[in-house]
């Protein structure tokens, strides 16, 4: 069984603000290394365009009002691990955490953009990332195949990091 995740957008670019688009295919269920279902919600929508891939992460704020914020590596944050034409080989790995703050060893994320939506109960982060960033020349075609990983670490919820994997496979 293959997950089918990536809705072709058809040049309309996604915004928080229309999310319509992420009415698709979600990866949900987060699993930690314990296979117990991880407590934040989180969910995960993809698209692409002809020159972008989108990745919508919505997560439970599960972080307490007021308090001082810690360091930005110890935030709640999630990490999309993309690897265009499933080589498995070198995934390119984009980080980002509840303040929008981007993180990668393989990208530049001044490529990247990043729009956020903070609220009371969620957090959510759209990331625009141009496919010639990942090294990519042209958009998925049907039949393509990419791999694709999501993991959340949340030091709040203490579970260690939850993965999204294909059940069922």
């Amino acid at each position: 069984m293959l997950a089918v995740l990536f809705r072709v957008l058809n040049e309309r670019r996604p915004s928080l603000d229309a999310p319509d688009w992420a009415s698709g295919s979600a990866a949900e269920d987060f699993r930690t290394a314990e296979d117990r279902l991880e407590r934040g919600g989180t969910v995960v929508h993809t698209g692409y365009t002809k020159s972008s891939v989108y990745v919508l992460w919505r997560c439970r704020n599960l972080r307490g009002a007021g308090g001082r914020e810690p360091a930005p590596w110890l935030l709640d944050h999630c990490v999309a691990m993309l690897d265009p034409g499933h080589r498995h080989r070198d995934p390119l790995a984009l980080l980002v955490n509840r303040r929008g703050e981007l993180w990668s060893p393989e990208l530049d994320c001044s490529n990247v953009k990043c729009e956020m939506e903070h609220g009371d109960e969620r957090w959510s982060s759209l990331l625009h990332i141009p496919l010639e960033a990942l090294g990519v020349e042209n958009a998925p075609h049907t039949g393509d195949r990419w791999g694709v990983n999501f993991l959340r670490v949340c030091p709040e919820m203490s579970d260690g990091p939850a993965f999204w994997t294909v059940r069922g496979a």
